[in-house]
């Protein structure tokens, strides 16, 4: 056996070390990247489906402060009673009453606007002191809430005097149910907080005009004072 033959036999067999080893590598390398595409293709098939959960989730999520206040209700067991006689192309009126609180609320028909008002405060009678007490307390508390204004209106009551009535109410857009639920459970730490104030105001006002310090003043007496004051004011112009 000559040595040329023996040379070129171990560069032949070099040679198909080397052929071998290529492949293998080339099929290590394919085998890892289909590894990798199969993992991001797993990875994309879940995101996509994640996707299309949420996106039926969302689709069937209410849009509008109608679906909104509906669905607070179905969930809750709350019954609404719509105010028949209101009539707007924009909105409609529910009444409904929760954990013992009586609420009325305007829904959009139209935007996730829901716009909730809790009015049982005890009126006040009217007075130029009493209002511009009740202005400061509007201003006071409404001032550090987001979502929570007092407003207050002048309206007769049954006799056809003048008196200052009270609204707490939530103006709420793309509120959730569980948002929409806080709320309502905080509304009444914030009607009690109101009703203190107003308390507060009417104490003032009876340290200001007295009617008979040894006796408990009733909503008359209140009512009486108004209409001495405004005696007064006439007398005096």
């Amino acid at each position: 056996m000559s040595t040329t033959f023996i040379v070129l036999s171990v560069f032949g067999f070099v040679g198909l070390i080397c052929v071998i080893a290529f492949y293998a590598h080339k099929v290590d390398t394919l085998t890892t990247d289909n590894g990798i595409l199969k993992r991001r293709n797993e990875t994309l098939e879940e995101r996509f489906a994640q996707e299309d959960e949420q996106a039926s989730i969302a689709a069937a999520q209410p849009k509008t402060g109608v679906e909104i206040l509906q669905t607070f209700a179905q969930s809750h067991q709350i019954k609404l009673e719509p105010d028949k006689d209101y009539q707007d192309e924009d909105w409609e009126l529910y009444f409904f009453t929760y954990q013992g609180g009586y609420f009325y609320s305007y829904v959009s028909k139209h935007s996730d606007e829901v716009l909730i008002r809790y009015g049982r405060f005890n009126d006040m009678p009217y007075s130029d002191d009493a209002l511009a007490r009740v202005l400061r307390l509007c201003d006071d508390y409404t001032a550090g809430r987001r979502y929570v204004k007092l407003t207050y209106t002048v309206g007769k009551n049954d006799m056809g005097e003048d008196e200052i009535q009270f609204h707490l109410y939530y103006d709420l857009i793309g509120v959730s149910q569980t948002g929409l639920e806080h709320l309502l459970n905080h509304n009444f730490t914030f009607a009690r907080e109101v009703a203190n104030a107003l308390d507060d105001i009417r104490k003032e006002l009876e340290a200001l005009h007295p009617v008979d310090a040894n006796k408990p003043k009733t909503e008359a007496d209140y009512q009486a004072m108004a209409i001495r004051m405004a005696m007064n004011r006439n007398n005096d112009k």
